[in-house]
């Protein structure tokens, strides 16, 4: 395996991290078995692009076939991961045609390897609203009150078919599917940021991701292939029924409102390039359940210099009474 990864490849950008996960040697690593060690270096591996740590679009069966094990040994390993906190496997199984789905998403920055770089900052934030109900707050929202916040002069309530109707508050009120949703927003932010931009929450990558959750949410196709889709904006709309026009379009008012509030609950994130040239990452995931659920999120950089910068910048707004510090700040102003 370490001669795979050294070999020359578009994603030579994983082999000095990978060699160090499959070193013998390493503290962080110390604790994991053979096995282990190789499943998390494939997962890692499988990454597209430099600053991702979130790995979605893949079945537990090609998984379990590029590892060499069967889809039960997998699991196992995964589970043993998990509980080493090693990464944090989204546990929503739900697909467009209201079968199970055996594609899970991997956020690979687990609270265990934080430790992997100079500078992490980690943030537990409540979820309220639209958010937290997807989350599974049920006591923050309803899908009737979702129905009149994105009625608009797109898409006036009031005009949708009532079987229509009947069957948007039905699918609405599945809480397995919102919780999907939820999970892929959250890969949907770690996935823009890896893209930068100069304001990564507006990047192309966030509303279309967000939006063919929400379509699958609704039990509609999909329009493109593996992880990336195309936007409902960039739809020709007309050819479609009344109902699935109704659907399309709900799915893209909602993920406005969505995309809206995640961009308020994030304002205090940087742009990827604040944390400097080197290695830096950032993944959030949904942590405890009902009345206790939050958005856990971490941000690391290998610039140590950088990220000094960037913790100074959030001790001044904490001053200013403008944001809540990080775990690692908050423990260092305690002492």
């Amino acid at each position: 395996m370490k001669e795979v990864v050294l070999s020359p490849s578009p994603r030579d950008f994983h082999a000095p991290w990978l060699i160090r996960l499959l070193g013998s040697d390493d503290p962080v690593f110390s604790d994991l078995s053979i096995s282990e060690r190789a499943l998390l270096a494939i997962l890692w591996g499988l990454l597209p692009c430099p600053g991702l740590c979130v790995l979605d679009g893949w079945s537990v069966s090609r998984l379990a076939r590029l590892a060499s094990v069967d889809p039960s040994t997998f699991y196992e390993i995964v589970r043993r991961l998990e509980q080493k906190k090693m990464l944090v496997v989204s546990g929503a199984a739900f697909a467009s045609r209201g079968a199970k789905d055996k594609t899970k998403t991997y956020f690979l920055l687990g609270p265990a390897v934080l430790s992997c770089w100079p500078r992490a900052y980690t943030w537990q934030v409540d979820l309220t609203g639209v958010l937290g109900w997807f989350a599974g707050r049920e006591d923050q929202f309803s899908a009737r009150e979702l129905m009149r916040l994105v009625n608009s002069r797109a898409l006036k309530v009031s005009e949708i078919e009532v079987g229509v109707r009947a069957e948007l508050l039905e699918l609405l009120n599945d809480s397995a599917s919102r919780n999907f949703v939820f999970h892929q927003c959250c890969a949907a932010i770690s996935h823009a940021f890896s893209g930068g931009g100069s304001d990564f929450l507006n990047a192309n990558i966030l509303y279309p991701r967000v939006q063919s959750a929400l379509l699958r949410l609704l039990r509609m196709p999909v329009q493109g292939h593996g992880s990336y889709h195309r936007a409902i904006e960039d739809m020709d709309l007309r050819g479609l029924d009344a109902r699935s026009h109704v659907l399309h379009v709900l799915a893209e008012e909602i993920s406005i409102v969505m995309v809206g509030d995640l961009k308020k609950l994030l304002s205090f994130v940087p742009r990827s390039k604040e944390l400097g040239r080197g290695s830096r990452n950032m993944v959030c995931y949904l942590v405890g359940e009902g009345e206790a659920c939050k958005m856990r999120l971490d941000l690391v950089t290998d610039d140590s210099d950088a990220g000094d910068k960037f913790g100074a910048h959030l001790m001044a707004r904490h001053q200013q009474g403008l944001l809540d510090l990080p775990d690692q700040l908050r423990l260092k102003t305690d002492r």
